[in-house]
């Protein structure tokens, strides 16, 4: 079995991804453009799946075979200033959760594991 990360090609999730391949562990990472990933992809112990993590339907196949999920997903802005613009949508993580939950009856999972610095200070 492996695990699937979502968020793996963001600033957080690519010290993830390093860390667990490091380790030997098999991965699959859901992202939405191949294209910005910013690991080594050539790896055996990883697999790059795109798709988008609030369309159930991709986030369904990518959980295939996987019994945990780490999602470092955050909501982004098109700055680091806290106040900018929002790039993704503010129901992201939420969105993506409550995805996560309602598949879990038809993809066993064992653990999910969410990192997240959203909602910190408010």
């Amino acid at each position: 079995m492996s695990i699937l990360i979502l968020g793996g090609s963001g600033r957080t999730g690519r010290v993830v991804v390093t860390e667990a391949l490091n380790r030997g562990l098999i991965l699959k990472c859901l992202v939405r453009n191949k294209s910005n990933v910013p690991f080594d992809d050539t790896s055996p112990n990883i697999k790059i799946v795109e798709g988008d993590p609030m369309n159930k339907k991709d986030l369904k196949a990518a959980m295939k075979g996987c019994n945990q999920v780490i999602s470092t997903l955050n909501v982004s802005r098109s700055s680091d200033f806290p106040w900018s613009k929002l790039r993704s949508p503010k129901n992201l993580m939420s969105g993506v959760i409550g995805h996560l939950i309602s598949l879990s009856d038809e993809i066993p999972l064992k653990k999910i594991v969410v990192c997240s610095a959203w909602g910190v200070a408010e």
